[in-house]
């Protein structure tokens, strides 16, 4: 279970980290380095959850915990901050970014790919086991 920070069950263990905001779509600027909070999730029962991390305040509407593959989904106000939390943290927890184009993202490494994308209706992060 990725789960939420008011999920029950789940633990959320939260961190400091300095990201790039990209402008909110709410119209809000966040231009400029912030110390911006992350959350670490665990509770997934598969996955590589422990290192994906995801802005504090982006919730986790809908979920997919499955042995191959993992799925949340959220809503597209924090869209934004999501892929910037991605870009930033990914790679520093063993992950190659493959390609990041139009506001997704694509990643991998050894065992899993994974790839993020959003629209005005929300935003979408899956993972799966390599073929």
């Amino acid at each position: 279970m990725l789960g939420t920070s008011d999920s029950a069950g789940v633990g959320v263990q939260q961190l400091t980290h300095s990201v790039r905001c990209p402008r909110s779509p709410v119209g809000h600027s966040h231009d400029g380095w912030h110390n911006h909070r992350k959350r670490r999730f665990t509770g997934w029962k598969n996955g590589p959850a422990d290192r994906i991390f995801l802005p504090i305040g982006a919730t986790i509407d809908r979920r997919v915990d499955q042995a191959n593959v993992i799925t949340a989904i959220g809503r597209p106000e924090m869209a934004a901050f999501v892929l910037s939390t991605l870009t930033e943290t990914l790679p520093s927890y063993g992950w190659t970014i493959t390609a990041d184009a139009g506001g997704s993202l694509v990643f991998s490494d050894a065992t899993y790919d994974g790839a993020f994308t959003s629209d005005s209706s929300l935003w979408a992060l899956t993972i799966r086991v390599k073929a």
